[in-house]
């Protein structure tokens, strides 16, 4: 599929990607605005992960994540994660020991959130220590826009200040749907 319009959200995206900077990035919009393509298309430039949530329970929706991580990753899908904890944890060592630094994309997070709730606090320590130190760049996205809002933007959250870029993802402009 080719990739239309949308330079202005991969800029942000790319020079993020170009200087190494480990963090998390935040990404909103309602369902088909290219949340997806656009991501998709990052991780590839960048040799990066992407994975996409649904209404799955909390284990399947870690199994899904650690399948998509072994194909960066051999082996990882093979064990069984009991908590997201111990999940990133084995992620940023592994990450460490192969000189990977992402992107980690992790699609509709909203729904990794309603399976597990403590998945914020979990990420906020997670991103402030092990992915800061190893240099990893992490991303949420979903079309839940008000709890994606919620998640980055409000200071009672705990990814609240933690995103290096948060942003919604608008439609594509009209001159772009005869390409």
């Amino acid at each position: 599929m080719k990739f239309l319009d949308r330079h202005d959200e991969m800029g942000r995206l790319e020079r993020l990607a170009e200087r190494r900077a480990a963090g998390l990035v935040a990404l909103w919009g309602r369902r088909r605005v290219g949340k997806t393509r656009l991501l998709a298309e990052w991780c590839h430039r960048h040799g990066g992960v992407y994975t996409v949530a649904d209404r799955s329970a909390e284990v399947v929706q870690r199994r899904y994540c650690a399948e998509a991580l072994s194909g960066k990753m051999p082996g990882f899908g093979e064990v069984e994660y009991p908590d997201w904890r111990s999940l990133l944890g084995r992620l940023s060592s592994e990450a460490r020991a192969i000189g990977w630094k992402g992107p980690l994309v992790l699609d509709e997070f909203p729904h990794l959130v309603d399976a597990c709730v403590s998945l914020p606090s979990v990420m906020q320590n997670w991103v402030d220590h092990e992915a800061a130190s190893d240099g990893l760049l992490v991303a949420i996205a979903g079309s839940s826009q008000h709890m994606m809002q919620g998640l980055v933007l409000n200071d009672s959250s705990p990814l609240y200040g933690r995103a290096l870029e948060a942003f919604p993802l608008r439609p594509i402009q009209a001159g772009w749907i005869g390409e």
